[in-house]
């Protein structure tokens, strides 16, 4: 049965646009090859990091909505964790009829 996922993953900065594409495009292809579909992609671009990581302060950040099994989800993981470009990332199902958050300004 195919759940809803989002994650946020940041790439380390020290890389070429090229190789950006690169990443993001292999991250498409471990969902889509392992029985999953992207639904949204949000190519966030370099940012500044709250918090140093691995010596780094800037981060290139990518934000995705997809649909997969737990094969999928378990491929996405397996992938982040073996590779050292990746800096951090976070997965968190989505929960179906979820409104989003409103934040109300003070």
């Amino acid at each position: 049965m195919k759940k809803e996922y989002e994650t946020l993953f940041i790439i380390k900065p020290h890389l070429t646009e090229e190789e950006y594409t690169k990443h993001v495009d292999s991250f498409k292809s471990w969902i889509t090859d392992n029985e999953g579909e992207v639904l949204k992609l949000d190519v966030i671009g370099k940012k500044e990091l709250s918090y140093e990581m691995n010596k780094n302060k800037l981060g290139y950040y990518v934000l995705c909505e997809f649909t997969g099994t737990n094969k999928t989800l378990d491929e996405v993981n397996r992938r982040f964790k073996v590779s050292e470009n990746y800096l951090r990332y976070l997965t968190i199902k989505l929960e179906k009829n979820a409104k989003p958050a409103v934040v109300e300004a003070e």
